[in-house]
């Protein structure tokens, strides 16, 4: 387990360098909201990411285990921070991204209506803190928005 959370500590780093590139990629094209949520939602990602590994590798501690009260409200604060709260505000870095890239074209259509869309899916994740069937969307939400900030982190890299 501390090695999961190491790694899942760790994995904040890169997704805090491909949010700086981003921004500034997308500044040649575009400004105002889009950026600005760009940075946000890029920035809040990261730190959930970091809150939930940190959280985790408490959840290592011998002394922390002996309680299962405390075992039961860090494991609980880790997933809100890994799991909702982190795909919630990658939605919000994606969109950002797209409308950014919309005014100068600098995606293409196809990608633009990918980004909207899994956007939207995180935003629905924040349901999951009220209905728990809607889970269902934060491994939906992560995987096709990573797979998306993976191809578009391609595409800037050419534009």
């Amino acid at each position: 387990m501390r090695t999961g959370a190491v790694l899942q500590y760790a994995s904040a780093i890169p997704l805090a360098l491909y949010v700086a590139v981003t921004v500034s990629r997308l500044r040649h094209h575009a400004d105002g909201f889009g950026l600005a949520l760009t940075a946000l939602g890029g920035g809040l990602a990261t730190v959930f990411l970091l809150s939930s590994g940190t959280i985790s590798w408490v959840l290592t501690v011998p002394e922390v285990t002996a309680d299962p009260a405390t075992v039961r409200a860090l494991h609980t604060f880790a997933f809100l921070t890994g799991g909702p709260a982190d795909v919630m505000t990658t939605g919000l870095l994606i969109a950002g991204i797209t409308l950014s890239a919309i005014p100068q074209k600098v995606l293409p259509i196809w990608l633009i209506r990918a980004g909207l869309a899994i956007a939207f899916i995180a935003m629905l994740t924040t349901a999951a803190l009220t209905f728990t069937a809607a889970a269902v969307a934060l491994p939906i939400a992560r995987f096709t928005g990573m797979v998306w900030l993976i191809i578009v982190g391609f595409r800037l890299g050419r534009s």
